[in-house]
């Protein structure tokens, strides 16, 4: 379960007074900005059953060094990041510069952060909330005590094969799914949870998006000008399992940055069936632990294993057209 992230800021305090010398009224200057604030949770929020005040938790206004300002009464506000809303004890007026959430509740299940807010020169805190499906009662509370309902997970959003463990007895009210995978790139894909004569339960929808794989890497060591074995990059799902032979990405090759060096040949390719090959790619300086990134737009990049290019052996002086057996012949260079 994740736990609750609260985020706070409340209402300064701007002291006013009168201002002026000699004989004449004078005007008063602006009154000084309010003081900025970080508010602190001394006292961490923890998990609660929907329907149910929260156990009490604090949040203390503190100034610029950390130390509590005890003369704050600062009203905090809470607001619920999840799928539901709180319902009663979202604002408290701090004492002693602490604010104390005993009445916090909200009803519906399900993984939630909270923020808190009072001046917007506050500087807000954060307190800390794996996926669930829970049973709930008609109000929205975990049935704890169940431990035998199967649950079982399928894909609906799209036309997508769900790989790994989609069905899971509840314990304690909660079937957990730790393991499920979609290889199929695609957009808009939902979940539904079913349990028999229970209401089935569906998720937001999300995006499986593609990565890049170097499948066929650069040779350990080539010569400087001379073209390195062909390299393969593969547009595959989010695992990296599966190419996406639908893909026609256009992929690009670059020296990976802070490496110095020339990179001949042609270094953007159009995928063809998810598969981009780059032929003749060549890089003119000899030099070690060279890499190469492959890039293209939206998609994950990768990175090739380290290799070397190598000082090419060139003759400049030849030896003589002909030479008389037994003597030695011109230097050769």
């Amino acid at each position: 379960m994740r736990k609750l992230v609260v985020v706070l800021a409340a209402a300064g305090l701007v002291g006013a007074g009168l201002f002026g010398m000699g004989c004449g009224p004078t005007a008063a200057p602006p009154p000084p900005p309010p003081p900025v604030h970080t508010l602190v949770f001394s006292v961490e929020p923890t998990d609660a059953v929907a329907g149910v005040d929260i156990a009490s938790f604090e949040v203390q206004i503190q100034d610029s060094l950390g130390a509590l300002v005890t003369t704050s009464t600062k009203d905090v506000t809470l607001v619920a990041v999840g799928p539901g809303a709180l319902v009663a004890g979202a604002t408290e007026t701090a004492v002693g510069g602490i604010a104390t959430f005993a009445l916090a509740n909200i009803e519906l299940a399900g993984p939630y952060t909270l923020t808190a807010s009072a001046l917007a020169t506050d500087v807000g805190g954060t307190s800390a909330g794996c996926v669930m499906v829970r049973r709930l009662d008609q109000f929205r509370n975990v049935c704890t005590n169940d431990s035998s309902t199967v649950v079982t997970v399928t894909e609906t959003g799209g036309s997508a094969t769900l790989l790994g463990t989609n069905v899971q007895a509840a314990v304690a009210g909660a079937a957990t799914f730790d393991n499920l995978n979609i290889v199929e790139v695609g957009a808009a894909y939902t979940l539904d949870a079913d349990a028999g004569a229970l209401i089935t339960a569906v998720s937001v929808t999300f995006d499986v998006t593609p990565i890049l794989v170097i499948t066929t890497q650069p040779a350990a060591s080539t010569a400087a000008g001379v073209g390195i074995v062909d390299i393969i990059v593969e547009i595959r799902e989010e695992t990296g399992l599966i190419t996406d032979a639908t893909a026609t990405d256009s992929v690009t090759l670059a020296l990976s940055p802070g490496i110095t060096g020339t990179l001949g040949g042609t270094t953007t390719v159009a995928a063809i069936a998810g598969v981009a090959t780059f032929a003749g790619i060549t890089v003119a300086e000899a030099g070690t632990a060279y890499t190469l990134d492959a890039t293209a737009p939206g998609l994950q990049g990768a990175t090739s294993i380290a290799f070397a290019i190598e000082g090419n052996l060139f003759i400049t002086v030849p030896p003589d057209a002909t030479t008389v057996a037994g003597v030695g012949m011109t230097n050769v260079i």
